[in-house]
């Protein structure tokens, strides 16, 4: 599985990720395990990441083809 994101928005997780002492692509696998179960929130360990953007509006998913 691949994720894209909106470009508009990558920006936008790579600061969110400084921000929050995480790698890019783990703050990203962190958002994708968390966003629908949590409705919107993101838990990285104990500590909550707010994300300033709508529910539903991050990512696009695609299965890579073979």
């Amino acid at each position: 599985m691949k994720i894209d994101l909106q470009p508009e928005l990558e920006k936008k997780l790579q600061q969110k990720a400084e921000d929050c002492g995480l790698d890019a692509e783990k703050l990203g696998k962190l958002i994708i395990n968390c966003w629908l179960k949590n409705e919107g929130s993101v838990w990285g360990g104990r500590k909550k990441i707010v994300l300033d953007w709508p529910p539903g509006f991050i990512f696009v998913k695609r299965k890579e083809v073979e």
